[in-house]
Order: C-alpha cells, then sequence, then structure tokens
C-alpha cells in the first residue's frame, strides 16, 4: 500500500495549526506537524487575515 501524506491547516481555539497524517489506510491519525517552516507560514497567513 501507498503511503498518503495529508496536511489540514486548522484554527483550533482561535490559534492556527497544521496538521499532518501519515498513514497508508483509511484512517487517518493527525498530530501538529513538526515542520516548523509550515507552521511559520500558516500563521502568518492567519494573523494576516485576523480582523483588529
Amino acid at each position: 500500500m501507498k503511503k498518503t501524506i495529508i496536511y489540514l491547516y486548522i484554527l483550533r481555539n482561535g490559534k492556527p495549526d497544521v496538521l499532518v497524517s501519515q498513514d497508508n489506510h483509511r484512517v487517518y491519525n493527525f498530530i501538529s506537524s513538526a515542520n516548523q517552516t509550515l507552521q511559520t507560514g500558516f500563521d502568518k497567513i492567519a494573523d494576516s487575515n485576523t480582523d483588529d
């Protein structure tokens, strides 16, 4: 079976988080990504879209 990598960009309690799943099943288990480049980039996007 091929391994599938899926990223979810979410706001959790109003804070941005990038979740990743690297499963090869039909059930996906997501955890916060350790990729700081993705996390920082999404933080910047989320911050630019907030109403002050």
